[in-house]
């Protein structure tokens, strides 16, 4: 009867072992799973200005296949990272005497417009926000 019993509260003392380095390994998973959850994110001013000026960060954060065209001369043309032309300069920064310019900033998406009155020049940028950082996503551009 005692190997019986002794036997009994291995087995119990083993359950609650077993119980208890679960409910660790779960705790300790879901604390992984919510700091992966919470990933920072950039800020859109700061990404704005040094997608501006630096070459190579604008490249990065280019998102192909970039939804839009270039429509010349009612062509329709795709983008590509090889007709991509390099953003210089930024909406904040266009002479509004000569361009008309609207924006608007949301949280996870900014998108920004220019055009000239009485012609048929205008374009679209659209930059979203995707897994906290941004990316330009979509450009009309017709000339």
């Amino acid at each position: 009867m005692a190997l019986d019993n002794n036997h009994f509260m291995t087995t119990i003392y083993r359950s609650i072992y077993l119980f208890f380095l679960s409910l660790v390994l779960i705790t300790s998973s879901c604390s992984v799973f919510q700091s992966a959850k919470k990933t920072p994110m950039e800020d859109f001013d700061t990404f704005y200005d040094r997608f501006h000026e630096d070459e190579s960060f604008q490249r990065s954060r280019v998102k192909f296949p970039l939804g839009g065209m270039s429509i010349e001369d009612g062509d329709e043309i795709p983008w590509t990272r090889d007709n991509f032309p390099l953003m210089k300069v930024r909406i904040y920064d266009v002479d509004t005497r000569e361009y008309k310019v609207s924006y608007e900033k949301k949280p996870t998406r900014f998108t920004q417009r220019v055009w000239l009155e009485a012609s048929e020049f205008s374009s679209e940028y659209r930059f979203e926000l995707i897994d906290g950082k941004w990316f330009l996503v979509y450009v009309l551009d017709q000339s």
